[in-house]
């Protein structure tokens, strides 16, 4: 799919154990921290991409947003990510969330 805009929005967040869910909410996107996942609901009726880290481990890291077919939230989805996938990730981690939607260009380019 040729990408003809992208739309990224990063959420640092933070984890302690034992302590209350802290929702973020940011353009229909809500991320909320749990005791051994982080829940991403997406109301935004637009499929989105996600990336998520450990933020010293995004400081040593190259990655870009992509369109492909991995680490997508559909429409209206829920969609639970286990920190044990997020890269560097530690009980007491800030971890960053990265999210973004892939416009197609109507000319194809």
């Amino acid at each position: 799919m040729p990408l003809a805009a992208l739309m990224a929005v990063s959420i640092l967040c933070c984890h302690d154990i034992g302590a209350e869910p802290a929702p973020y909410d940011i353009n229909g996107m809500q991320v909320r921290t749990g005791e051994i996942s982080l829940y991403v609901t997406n109301s935004t009726g637009d499929t989105i991409r996600y990336f998520v880290v450990e933020q010293e481990t995004a400081a040593v890291i190259f990655w870009a947003p992509t369109c492909g077919t991995i680490n997508v939230v559909t429409g209206t989805q829920s969609k639970e990510v286990p920190y044990s996938s997020i890269p560097g990730y530690s009980a007491k981690s800030k971890i960053i969330f990265s999210w973004w939607r892939c416009i197609e260009s109507p000319s194809g380019v």
